[in-house]
């Protein structure tokens, strides 16, 4: 029987108080920070980073869903050809993937794949959201098991258009159609509320305190205190709340509201191995200031305006761009990347093409205070790679300020820029500390 063997959940480095935000652009006041993603983090960098956590001996294909349609064109093609693995896009939505679980679909797929969502909040005054990313591993014999799946199209329009684009829109109605998709899932699938656990992927905490009120024995909701809702990435937060301290033979249900709603039951089967759960200890390593926070949102979260990058020349540049292609001397033995025409140290052109390792150390490194960027400072690193060859780029957050000699670090795909016009984004590696 299939289900899921791994989960990867992932938060950027960054935060802002939530008081500061509400404070910044009006609504309700809330406490705790909020996970944001930075200026070069969008919705397929934290996918990638999630997706990256997964076991890597799992030769799985990744399904990718995306909430950011102009992130979701090119999804398939940048994180396929940086993980070196076939990438199956699902669509748009909290929903998205987890839909594709409680369908006929999976069977296509070989039941051994590998789920990926994100969550971006771009507006402003929802305190409440928090950028994330999540990645579950799917396949045959894993620890949980999906026993059963249920699925209403029905009138649950949480995310409505709008002039502002999709926006959250949870009405007393909506509350109501959900409980009774609840029930109605509850009794399909004889789920026990008062025996098995439950795990709803709330959008609000208003929500939330109604499913309190419906005195369900073992209920875990999204994680307000902490981190927030994360929208599509969500529901595997939940889910791995709410499977702390299962025993083989526990159930739990995962209900996932959206245009409709979902409701998942698995069940953890004694297999000899636990259920992988890689959970983030997030904390605001550094509070972004509210007026540059604004700065971000002013442009989606955008890097400014730079190299106007086609998709012809991406697809082109990929295999060193993307899957870190260089090249081997056959002379000498040196590795450079990017590839060259000629060995960089005795001239030679005879060599063959071969992947430099993702991780290294720092050998050398500046603080650059002059380079356009909307948070500054921007790190400029060398780092000797694994294996040999050596690249320089740019750090991440966490080496902004401080990037020692000798540290480990490992490459992160990121955002550069977007070009002109709002021409195909740039996406490429930047270092950060090894994880």
């Amino acid at each position: 029987m299939s289900g899921i063997a791994s989960i990867a959940l992932w938060l950027p480095y960054r935060g802002v108080e939530r008081a500061s935000v509400a404070a910044l652009h009006g609504g309700r006041g809330a406490q705790g920070n909020r996970p944001v993603a930075g200026a070069d983090e969008d919705g397929l960098t934290l996918a990638w980073d999630a997706a990256t956590r997964l076991n890597h001996d799992l030769d799985i294909p990744l399904a990718v869903s995306l909430e950011d349609v102009t992130v979701s064109v090119r999804a398939q093609s940048v994180i396929g050809r940086a993980m070196g693995r076939h990438v199956i896009e699902l669509g748009q939505g909290p929903r998205a993937g987890w839909d594709l679980l409680a369908s006929d679909q999976v069977a296509i797929l070989d039941v051994a794949w590998g789920v990926v969502s994100w969550a971006r909040s771009d507006e402003p005054v929802a305190t409440w959201h928090a950028d994330a990313g999540a990645a579950i591993a799917w396949r045959e014999d894993a620890p949980l098991q999906l026993v059963g799946n249920w699925q209403n199209e029905g009138p649950l329009p949480v995310w409505r258009n709008g002039a502002g684009g999709c926006q959250l829109d949870w009405s007393a109605p909506d509350q109501a159609a959900l409980f009774s998709a609840c029930d109605e899932a509850f009794s399909v699938l004889n789920i026990r509320p008062e025996r098995d656990r439950i795990a709803v992927s709330c959008p609000l905490p208003g929500v939330w305190k109604q499913v309190q009120r419906r005195g369900w024995a073992h209920v875990v909701g999204s994680d307000f205190g902490q981190i927030g809702y994360a929208r599509g990435a969500d529901p595997a937060f939940t889910l791995a709340r709410a499977m702390e301290g299962m025993q083989p033979g526990d159930r739990v249900a995962l209900v996932v509201p959206g245009a409709g709603a979902t409701v998942l039951l698995f069940e953890l089967a004694d297999t000899g191995q636990p259920v992988q759960i890689l959970m983030p200890r997030w904390q605001a390593a550094r509070a972004i200031p509210p007026g540059r926070w604004a700065a971000f949102r002013r442009r989606d979260g955008h890097i400014q305006s730079g190299v106007e990058m086609s998709s012809s020349l991406g697809w082109r540049e990929a295999s060193w761009q993307l899957e870190r292609m260089g090249f081997r001397c056959a002379a000498c033995g040196e590795l450079s990347w990017p590839a060259q025409q000629n060995c960089i140290v005795c001239g030679q052109r005879e060599g063959r093409r071969e992947p430099v390792a993702a991780t290294g150390t720092v050998f050398t490194g500046t603080i650059d205070h002059l380079h356009p960027s909307l948070d500054p400072p921007t790190s400029m690193i060398v780092a000797d790679l694994d294996g040999g060859g050596r690249a320089y780029l740019q750090g991440t957050d966490d080496l902004a300020h401080d990037c020692p000699i000798g540290t480990p670090v490992e490459m992160a795909l990121r955002r550069y820029h977007d070009g002109e016009s709002g021409q195909t984004p740039h996406y490429f590696w930047k270092l950060r500390r090894r994880a």
